[in-house]
């Protein structure tokens, strides 16, 4: 016995075939308009659904499925005699398939303000067919997805199959209606969330947590590993900052994040003497860059999430492998690399892929949301990109001379602590964040934290303790880090007895310092001559901002006041 099939599409892509597929499968297929037209031309042989209907469609298309003869032939039970029995006695042919994709509505939105041209394209028809048919999926198979012309003869055999169509079908129409109901009233927000990962836990182990897709596909493909609330925090952030700077700098840029603020970001420059504490051999440009970040403040990052904004080659991998480590995130990896990491933390390391992100992506995410609290929060999203021109067309000082190293630090610096939790401060010196103040309440302290940090990163690089053959780097680094702050280095770790003596070096000068926010007193101007800023980028707009300048003439600093915050929580 011939089955009915109702087929009345927007999106044409692979209809012909489907089509095809169900005639050999004795299906009597009934269309409409523009894919009736679509049908017949390939060939194939198609009813229109006025002979269906018996009655013609009216008001230009308005109306032409809404019609008992099509809506029964959906609805009606298989199994329920008196279903059966009504149907025959009115002439009314079951309808056992039905694949329909609608108009573009949210398309048409983005194309157009014309309301009488936004209105024509809300699917009534083809709206309600779905509905009755996922209703019906017991008995009647619903095709909303053009991945989802298989073979049909699954879905006729597997009741669990017609369900899952249902069930994507309705989700299908519920956001179709969504983007209507926000055309119309844009101050109600509907948003629909799918949980698509189970996380390892929450901020704490006793916390579920899941990761959720707010319709959209995920941006982050888990490779290794099983992520945990925090890992993924880190990893966006840190996503997001890796990539602003590759693209803003053109040139590679790594990240190492810990607790949602970097502990060290640094770009590409030449391998350092002063890195040989950790390896001789370094030749990848990632693998540089990536040591680099990781030794501006190596004890916060034990136990890091690293970002890279370039490929992680084999280099890379074994380097990283040497570390203490939560994750990576990265646009790809070598195949030899990934089993590298792979490797890692008894095959527990986890390994993230992100997706490349463009310049400006207001098109895709407009706002952030962020439900606490029992209250929903939005913010547009921060899309301050920071450039030569920013800078250098609000300057200040008296003091205007900037080279292009300089201006590249500042760049660096700015974007910095747009990822880094507020009030944030950040020292920067060629290429690299050397001291990172964040998430205090006062500036200044945060001005003193990243000036202790930049000052332990350089003295660092003066020191030379006689180690031991069987001594591990994060060990070596730690002892070096405790001589540097006057404290006593264990014997065990040195060959022979040691004693702590202090050590003449040149000051550290030239220094870049951004700032998320303006300078409330001029003690901040005063601690960062200290340790040896000379460039400042910051907003500006204190009430203190004349004294602030005067402050950094004084000490002949050049100083940028853009005028744009860099808040972040």
């Amino acid at each position: 016995m011939s089955k009915t099939a109702l087929i009345s599409v927007y999106d044409k892509t692979n209809i012909v075939d489907f089509a095809k597929n169900l005639i050999l499968r004795d299906y009597r297929i009934i269309s409409t308009g523009g894919t009736y037209n679509t049908l017949v031309s390939a060939g194939l042989t198609v009813f229109k659904i006025d002979a269906t209907t018996h009655f013609p469609e009216i008001l230009d298309g308005r109306v032409k499925t809404l019609h008992p003869n099509i809506f029964g032939g959906i609805l009606a039970k298989r199994g329920n005699a008196s279903h059966v029995e009504q149907l025959s006695s009115l002439n009314i042919n079951f309808i056992d398939l039905v694949a329909v994709n609608l108009y573009p509505f949210e398309k048409t939105i983005r194309e157009t303000k014309n309301e009488d041209v936004v209105l024509e394209n809300i699917d009534i028809g083809g709206h309600s067919l779905i509905r009755a048919a996922a209703k019906n999926f017991k008995d009647v198979i619903v095709i909303t997805d053009i991945n989802d012309y298989v073979d049909i003869g699954t879905y006729e055999s597997d009741v669990s199959l017609r369900k899952k169509l249902a069930i994507k079908a309705f989700q299908h129409i519920a956001q179709y209606d969504i983007s209507i109901a926000h055309y119309f009233d844009a101050n109600t927000q509907y948003r629909r969330y799918e949980k698509v990962l189970h996380l390892k836990y929450g901020c704490n182990p006793h916390q579920s947590a899941n990761l959720w897709l707010n319709g959209c596909n995920n941006p982050y493909t888990i490779l290794n590993g099983s992520p945990g609330y925090i890992n993924f925090l880190d990893a966006i952030n840190a996503w997001a900052l890796v990539s602003e700077v590759a693209i803003s700098l053109d040139t590679i840029c790594a990240a190492s994040f810990k607790h949602v603020s970097p502990a060290g970001v640094a770009i590409y420059k030449p391998f350092d003497e002063n890195l040989k504490i950790y390896t001789n051999n370094l030749t990848s440009p990632v693998a540089i860059t990536y040591l680099r970040a990781r030794d501006i403040d190596p004890k916060s990052s034990f136990g890091d999430f690293i970002a890279l904004s370039h490929v992680v080659d084999v280099q890379t991998a074994t380097l990283i492998k040497k570390f203490v480590s939560d994750g990576i995130i990265a646009p790809d990896y070598e195949p030899e690399a990934l089993d590298i990491l792979k490797s890692k933390k008894g095959g527990k390391y986890i390994i993230l892929k992100g997706i490349k992100l463009v310049e400006d992506t207001r098109d895709n995410l407009q706002e952030d949301f962020r439900d606490i609290g029992g209250v929903m929060l939005s913010q547009q999203k921060n899309y301050q990109k920071t450039t030569n021109d920013l800078i250098t067309n609000s300057i200040v000082t008296q003091n205007r001379e900037l080279s292009d190293f300089v201006l590249e630090d500042l760049v660096l610096a700015n974007i910095t602590v747009k990822y880094t939790q507020s009030n944030s401060v950040v020292y920067c010196y060629q290429g690299q964040t050397i001291g990172i103040g964040a998430g205090q309440q006062s500036r200044i302290d945060c001005v003193k934290l990243a000036g202790n940090k930049s000052k332990t990163w350089y003295m660092k690089r003066f020191v030379n303790l006689p180690f031991k053959p069987h001594v591990k780097i994060q060990d070596k680094i730690n002892a070096i880090i405790a001589y540097v702050d006057g404290e006593r280095v264990s014997s065990e770790l040195l060959i022979g007895s040691f004693l702590y003596n202090p050590f003449l070096h040149d000051p550290l000068t030239n220094v870049s310092m951004a700032s998320d926010a303006f300078f409330p007193f001029t003690d901040n101007i005063d601690t960062a001559y200290k340790y040896g800023v000379k460039y400042i980028i910051q907003p500006g707009g204190s009430i203190a901002d004349k004294s602030i300048i005067e402050a950094c003439d004084r000490y002949q600093m050049v100083m940028s006041q853009t005028g744009i915050r860099m808040f972040h929580h």
